[in-house]
C-alpha cells in the first residue's frame, strides 16, 4: 500500500516502478473521480506507453449523492472496505498451483 497524499507532484519514479512490474493498482479517493488522482494515474501509464497497465479506481461518481452520514453515503456509493477488497482481489493475478 502506497500513500498518495498529493496529487501533484506525482511521484513518476515509484509509478513508473509499480507499472515496469505490471503491479495492479487500485487508486482510492474520497474525491470526484473525473479529474482526481486516479485519473493522473491513468494518464501517466498512458502518456508512457504502460497500456496493458491494470488500473483501477475508486471515489465519489459524478452524479447527484442525497444527503445523509458520511457512512451512509460511502456506503451508497461503494466507497467502503468491503468493495475495496472485492476490487484488489479481482485485479490481483491467481498464483498458479504448483504440481
Amino acid at each position: 500500500m502506497i500513500n498518495a497524499r498529493f496529487i501533484k507532484p506525482l511521484d513518476e519514479n515509484m509509478l513508473s516502478s509499480l507499472l515496469g512490474e505490471k503491479m495492479p493498482i487500485l487508486t482510492i479517493e474520497e474525491a470526484v473521480l473525473q479529474g482526481g488522482f486516479g485519473s493522473s494515474v491513468l494518464e501517466y501509464a498512458h502518456d508512457q506507453g504502460f497500456y496493458g497497465a491494470i488500473i483501477d479506481r475508486m471515489g465519489i461518481p459524478d452524479y447527484f449523492i442525497e444527503h445523509g452520514s458520511v457512512d451512509e453515503l460511502l456506503e451508497e456509493i461503494g466507497l467502503t472496505t468491503e468493495t475495496a477488497i472485492k476490487k484488489i482481489k479481482m485485479i490481483t493475478p491467481k498464483k498458479e498451483k504448483r504440481a
